[in-house]
């Protein structure tokens, strides 16, 4: 993932359940708990994980 160290997905969690942490980069990077569905951005290599920051991910549509 472009902009973020590798190592950091290993040691960091969601800051609300624990949950683990995946990469995104589009349209920006972001990361996303994999459980509650929250997400945060990465600003210079620099996660931003605080609750100003946060976005909660819209359930998928159904039907």
């Amino acid at each position: 993932m472009q902009g973020l160290a590798p190592v950091l997905l290993d040691v960091l969690g969601c800051p609300h359940c624990k949950g683990a942490l995946r990469g995104s980069e589009s349209p920006s990077l972001r990361l996303h708990c994999t459980q509650c569905r929250l997400s945060w951005p990465v600003e210079d290599g620099v996660p931003r994980l605080t609750p100003d920051q946060e976005m909660a991910k819209r359930p998928a549509p159904q039907g």
